[in-house]
């Protein structure tokens, strides 16, 4: 082969060759596409008589050959025969290493006699063969190491194995690494515990429900939080929550009648009105139930107010403001923040007499038989629609 230009090549395989578990691995060559052209390739074939396409293919043989028989390249102590059986020639052996020294084939080196640009034919080959032989016998000895630190295989009673698949040492040892690897990230050293610790230290409370939860000291309402869902209260007809609730809607359907939006109230529900005046009562503090009345008769007067304050849930959420509101207009002279307009020609029902002492409040009975007459009153109402 000719080094002074630049010439393509191409892969030339060396006959097939079984490896370990019959598998059938093909080797490789590099051999150039102009060889039968190279004058080299002429002057090996005056020195022998071959014709081209023999010398080519006997060029090919004596390369496969050296793969095995000299993977170094250097053929010093191969003898002559050798090398004509592998080219498979037919005449003196000596005349054909001769012809291959004139040609340019082999050369004698420092080393000794060697094939020409053995590197570029087929060392690189070796190369690879010479590392994959080492990755092979590396990984023998980690399976090897690794069968050594498994754990036995498992027996039958019968004595033959069991359908369980064993795992290598390096497999297991790698899992352990995983496993500490996650525990390492997931938990922070000052946390970590013995398994149960802190169960036993510290029991976990048994999950309630609402029923034994503080209410929300604003709102009224339980937290849903870590707790089942609570029951809504029912108010029985005799509850006063329930009773003021009814007082509160026959004002408001008095002046919305008059005002033509009866609509917006007509499908409130009473239970929770009466739940919302418990929640003023009980949680907002206001116990005055001469105040609350007030109030409830002074909004059908308020122009604004009475247009928006539909409900016992908004009348709770200003009852602050309707309190000043109720005490401005009065010290105007009671002329109602705009007129009184929106009445509806029915007597009012007032929750309880007059007091001296206002801050003192109706009796039980006093607001009893007033919450009644307003359900009375509320029944007729509902009769004549």
């Amino acid at each position: 082969m000719s080094n002074g230009h630049p010439l393509d090549s191409v892969r030339m395989s060396c006959p097939c060759r079984i490896e370990g578990g019959g598998k059938l691995k093909m080797l490789w060559i590099k051999s150039y596409v102009a060889t039968d052209r190279d004058p080299k390739t002429g002057k090996f074939c005056r020195r022998t008589g071959m014709d081209r396409p023999t010398a080519v293919g006997s060029l090919h043989m004596f390369w496969w050959w050296a793969v095995d028989w000299a993977p170094d390249g250097n053929i010093s102590e191969i003898e002559a025969e050798d090398i004509a059986d592998a080219m498979h020639f037919k005449g003196d052996p000596s005349d054909l290493v001769s012809a291959l020294f004139y040609a340019g084939y082999i050369e004698e080196t420092e080393e000794g006699r060697g094939i020409v640009n053995w590197m570029e034919i087929g060392g690189k080959l070796i190369q690879n063969r010479e590392k994959d032989a080492a990755r092979k016998a590396d990984k023998r000895e980690e399976e090897k190491k690794a069968k050594a630190s498994s754990p036995p295989v498992q027996k039958k009673s019968d004595g033959s194995p069991t359908d369980i698949q064993q795992k290598s040492g390096a497999e297991i040892e790698k899992e352990i690494e995983i496993k500490k690897d996650i525990k390492d990230k997931d938990i922070p050293p000052d946390q970590e515990k013995e398994p149960n610790q802190d169960q036993d230290q510290n029991p976990k409370p048994e999950q309630s429900d609402n029923s034994s939860a503080a209410p929300d000291s604003q709102t009224g309402k339980t937290p849903k939080k870590g707790s089942k869902k609570k029951e809504k209260r029912v108010y029985e007809e005799d509850s006063t929550f329930l009773k003021m609730a009814n007082y509160l809607k026959e004002k408001i359907d008095g002046f919305a009648e008059a005002e033509g939006v009866l609509h917006l109230t007509k499908r409130s529900n009473m239970q929770t009105w009466a739940d919302d005046f418990r929640l003023l009562v009980e949680v907002d503090g206001q116990e005055d139930k001469n105040l609350i009345r007030d109030v409830m008769d002074w909004l059908p007067k308020s122009v604004f107010w009475r247009k928006n304050v539909l409900s016992g849930s908004k009348f709770r959420e200003k009852f602050g403001t309707l309190v000043l509101e109720m005490r401005s207009d009065k010290a105007k002279g009671g002329k109602g923040s705009g007129g009184a307009g929106g009445k509806s020609g029915k007597t009012p029902i007032p929750i309880v007499q007059s007091d001296t002492n206002p801050n003192s409040g109706p009796s039980d009975e006093e607001f009893e038989a007033l919450m009644r007459a307003a359900e009375a009153n509320q029944a007729a109402k509902a009769g004549e629609r």
